[in-house]
């Protein structure tokens, strides 16, 4: 396997005479984990010559989180944005209206993520409203 100055596994393989590392290092080791992957996800520990799980970073955990909660978000809004639509051109159902706001409660809730009080360690994300609720037909 092939790893960088911070021990962060970069490339692994069966056999390591197929690496050509630049400014990396490489390791034959005696198994890799099951899990595996490219990901930066794992680090090299010389000590016992085996491939560890890397904890992540706190700024890596902040991130992913930000991550998470844009994509929630974003993913509502889709479904907002046809009863807003709806809403503002005075055609919608009241069902619309009332999906419109349960929806709209949910971004909210997804942008205050970050002041829960146990915020990042635990974390209470709000439940996704009912797809079929979303008003389309």
């Amino acid at each position: 396997m092939v790893y960088d100055n911070n021990k962060l596994i970069v490339q692994y393989g069966i056999d390591v005479s197929a690496h050509w590392p630049e400014n990396l290092s490489i390791a034959e080791v005696a198994s890799i984990p099951e899990k595996m992957d490219n990901l930066r996800n794992w680090v090299y520990d010389e000590d016992t010559n085996s491939v560890v799980s890397r904890k992540p970073t706190q700024e890596e955990v902040l991130s992913s989180l930000e991550n998470k909660a844009v994509l929630l978000s974003s993913q509502a809004k889709n479904i907002i944005q046809p009863l807003q639509y709806a809403v503002d051109l005075d055609i919608a159902t009241q069902q619309e209206i009332d999906n419109l706001r349960v929806w709209k409660k949910y971004v909210v809730e997804l942008n205050r993520i970050s002041t829960q009080s146990n915020y990042p360690e635990e974390i209470i994300w709000p439940d996704v409203p009912n797809l079929s609720l979303s008003g389309a037909s």
